[in-house]
């Protein structure tokens, strides 16, 4: 049970970092970030 907690929580970390990440990517780029979040995370994609 202990380790079913560990790994969700490990998830959830990586899960909140990644959505950090896009984040700034959508701040980067404004001009995406007004578009639908599809477009904006293919844009942060491709321009990076």
């Amino acid at each position: 049970m202990m380790k079913q907690l560990i790994v969700w929580t490990l998830a959830a970390l990586i899960f909140v970092a990644a959505y950090g990440v896009y984040l700034a990517y959508s701040d980067a780029k404004a001009d995406c970030a007004e578009q639908q979040v599809v477009s904006t995370t293919f844009c942060a994609v491709v321009g990076s």
